[in-house]
């Protein structure tokens, strides 16, 4: 296989040898594709969820975690959550190890990853048969990203652009590397308000298509805050690169930030460690 686990391409997946389907088991789920909750189009619940608290290897194995991929459709992943952070290191640093990394072992990851295995654990909170799971899952999470914690780098990017529109880059830096352009500038302020005017920053930032409602949602049933944008809030006279980091803190009164505005992209930071669950760790449970 590659030496790197690609997050966004189950094409590539399939090139390394793996199916769709070993990348993805699909058990039966208590709660039907027609049980939705919240606002929008994202909020179905897949059929084919799935958590296990993977002791031995101190992850829960996820199935059914779903997000857009580089080729722009959809697809069901399964991933392994580590119950620890990775340790800290520039973006650069992550994105080597990520690409150096084995199958086995865990790496950092995009915003859309991060995002899509909250909601995936959020979607199924309540369901009688994953709850338990779910909820120790939520807590493992809250400790890496929630107060107190320190902010995590992903393997996303901006180039803010001195005219518009601006680059969100998501696997950076890895061979299943895109981009989406859109024209992300805008105020400060709560996800949620509608003066904040984030509905294009969060779609670019997560490669979504939920509703800025949805994602302060799932986030704030994570670290118990809202989610709260930091970003340019006007074009720079020159290309502005940032890492995407995610964390809460003291911007926003203590929110939970979603951040493309920080320290250049230098910042050192712990990193939220997964690893798409392929044959090889499926066997090694």
């Amino acid at each position: 296989m590659n030496p790197y686990n690609p997050f966004a391409d189950p094409e590539a997946l399939i090139e390394d040898g793996l199916k769709v389907k070993d990348v993805v088991p699909t058990p039966p789920s208590k709660r039907s594709e027609d049980n939705n909750e919240g606002k929008g189009g994202g909020d179905t619940v897949p059929a084919d969820f799935s958590i296990e608290d993977v002791v031995n290897q101190n992850c829960y194995r996820i199935t059914g975690v779903r997000h857009n991929c580089k080729t722009r459709a959809v697809a069901t992943f399964a991933y392994d959550l580590s119950k620890s952070p990775l340790e800290v290191a520039t973006q650069d640093v992550h994105v080597a190890r990520a690409k150096a990394a084995k199958p086995t072992e865990f790496r950092a990851c995009p915003a859309p990853v991060v995002y899509a295995v909250a909601k995936a654990l959020w979607l199924h909170r309540d369901d009688d048969k994953w709850k338990v799971v779910v909820e120790t899952a939520r807590q493992t999470l809250n400790g890496i990203i929630g107060p107190g914690k320190p902010w995590v780098n992903t393997l996303s990017r901006v180039k803010w652009s001195p005219n518009g529109p601006d680059e969100m880059i998501h696997n950076y830096g890895l061979p299943d590397q895109y981009s989406l352009s859109k024209d992300l500038v805008g105020p400060d302020g709560y996800i949620k308000e509608a003066e904040t005017k984030a509905d294009a920053y969060v779609a670019a930032l997560f490669d979504t298509d939920d509703t800025v409602e949805m994602v302060n949602q799932v986030f704030k049933w994570i670290t118990d805050k809202d989610s709260h944008a930091w970003r340019f809030k006007q074009h720079p006279a020159k290309i502005e690169e940032r890492v995407v980091a995610l964390g809460v803190g003291n911007l926003g009164g203590g929110g939970f930030s979603l951040c493309a505005n920080g320290d250049v992209v230098v910042g050192i930071r712990p990193a939220l460690g997964v690893r798409p669950v392929g044959a090889q760790n499926l066997q090694s449970k």
